[in-house]
């Protein structure tokens, strides 16, 4: 199950790079909330949400990365320092505030 409904996208902007802009609907536990997207090609990516590793209290700023490969959707989300330990799975420690 994904967290970011890619079908809610709704572009405000493209750049010039190509790049469109616009907010998306994310749902983490049963709180769905429209954030601040971008598309680019294949890759959808959602902010406005915190990441905190199960040893720190701090909260880290997190992005959610939602690609399309093969017709198969993958999500992955960043924060922190950057540790692809396959023990830990950024996906199950993200919030909103």
């Amino acid at each position: 199950m994904t967290i970011i409904n890619a079908a809610t996208f709704e572009i405000t902007e493209i750049d010039a790079h190509g790049i469109e802009r616009g907010t998306v609907e994310v749902t983490i536990g049963a709180t769905t909330r429209r954030v601040r997207a971008s598309r680019f090609e294949n890759c959808l990516t959602a902010g406005e949400m915190f990441g905190r590793y199960k040893t720190s209290a701090k909260a880290w700023p997190a992005t959610v990365y939602q690609r399309v490969s093969n017709g198969k959707i993958s999500e992955s989300a960043i924060f922190g320092r950057d540790d692809r330990s396959g023990r830990f799975n950024k996906m199950n420690y993200i919030f909103f505030v």
